[in-house]
């Protein structure tokens, strides 16, 4: 069960990796470019590498972990987070933390983020916007979420903390 969840997530990581990078490659070539002299560099410039695969040592060590986006599995050994997007599996020994993910972001401690479409596993869950499930001992989130666990905490809900279970969605 493991194994074909696990190579579920590969494949479909893969799948919206491909759709994201076609659609951004699209983007770019309608964009007429000015001669190198006057474009200026900018940190979205910046972070356009990515990696298939990327090991964190800690939250920012290596530097690689905190801008690059990964487009497959990131792993914390014991931690690992950063700015960027991870698409397709985030997992860690004790703390998980990237800003987006859009899949699964698992850890065995915490795993904190701002924005994730998918999966967040962990004993304690800190997101902001949740388009998906929350899976822990405390899960917390600030606008939508469907949260299992022992304490639920949606702050924007109209009943904010229950046990168990706790949804919140909103229509986008």
């Amino acid at each position: 069960m493991k194994k074909t969840f696990l190579a579920a997530a590969i494949v479909a990581s893969c799948f919206v990796s491909a759709q994201q990078i076609s659609a951004t490659s699209a983007a770019q070539s309608d964009v007429q470019t000015l001669p190198e002299q006057t474009q200026p560099v900018t940190t979205t410039e910046q972070k356009t590498n990515w990696d298939f695969f990327q090991l964190g040592f800690w939250f920012g060590i290596p530097s690689e972990t905190e801008y690059t986006d990964v487009y497959g599995i990131k792993v914390g050994a014991p931690g690992c987070g950063g700015k960027g997007t991870v698409n397709g599996i985030e997992t860690s020994v004790f703390a998980s933390g990237t800003d987006h993910v859009n899949g699964v972001s698992s850890s065995v401690l915490v795993a904190t983020s701002k924005q994730v479409k998918g999966f967040q596993g962990s004993i304690v869950n800190f997101c902001d916007d949740v388009d998906g499930v929350q899976l822990g001992v405390f899960n917390m989130a600030k606008d939508e979420a469907f949260q299992i666990g022992i304490i639920n905490y949606i702050e924007n809900s109209p009943i904010p903390v229950l046990p168990v279970i706790n949804v919140r969605f909103i229509g986008k």
